[in-house]
């Protein structure tokens, strides 16, 4: 059978080696999945999600760092927080220990400057450009060293405003010697 149409529609012609295939879908098979020993055994077996199991503590390889606090350790240390309170936020504090600082030190690649607050505790504010250390997760590796450094040393500090500048690339242990050894000349000059 042949029809022909005119316009942008081209001729129809009924080729034998063609079938009409019906529009109807077959019924739904199971669906199928791997056999037991060439499937992954943690995946569910069967047409089930898997469990939300949530995340998962880590596991240490190496013990050379102490044990975070758990909750329970950091109410029963009051003193070994690091509040809000406890950090330079504003760019008006920083400016200000910049032009008014009474001590000004430098040790390895860091630079320190700090001046008395009319606080009860020292804070803390660091600054770690990019011109000093380009990668990200260098700058974040060292502001998580320091801070962790400032927590501990800060009951035995006296009430400042701190900002330190990172003028280099070094490791965690250089990072926290040069640190301590800088703020233990701020509680020697205050003693």
């Amino acid at each position: 059978m042949r029809t022909v149409a005119s316009g942008p529609i081209a001729s129809c012609v009924e080729n034998p080696d063609e079938k009409n295939v019906s529009a109807q879908q077959p019924q739904a098979q199971a669906q199928s999945w791997f056999s037991r020993p060439d499937g992954d055994p943690r995946r569910p077996q069967g047409p089930q999600r898997p469990s939300c199991q949530g995340p998962q503590a880590s596991v240490r390889l190496t013990t050379d760092h102490p044990q975070p606090l758990s909750d329970s350790d950091r109410e029963n240390t009051p003193g070994l927080a690091f509040p809000r309170s406890a950090r330079l936020t504003k760019a008006a504090e920083f400016n200000r220990v910049f032009r008014t600082a009474a001590i000004r030190r430098r040790g390895g690649t860091l630079r320190i400057s700090a001046v008395s607050n009319r606080m009860h505790g020292a804070r803390l504010g660091l600054v770690v450009g990019k011109r000093a250390l380009p990668r990200a997760h260098d700058r974040n590796r060292a502001k998580r060293v320091l801070r962790e450094t400032f927590r501990q040393r800060r009951p035995e500090l006296p009430a400042m405003d701190i900002v330190v500048q990172v003028t280099g690339a070094a490791s965690n242990a250089e990072y926290r010697h040069a640190f301590e050894a800088l703020l233990m000349q701020l509680t020697d000059r205050e003693a």
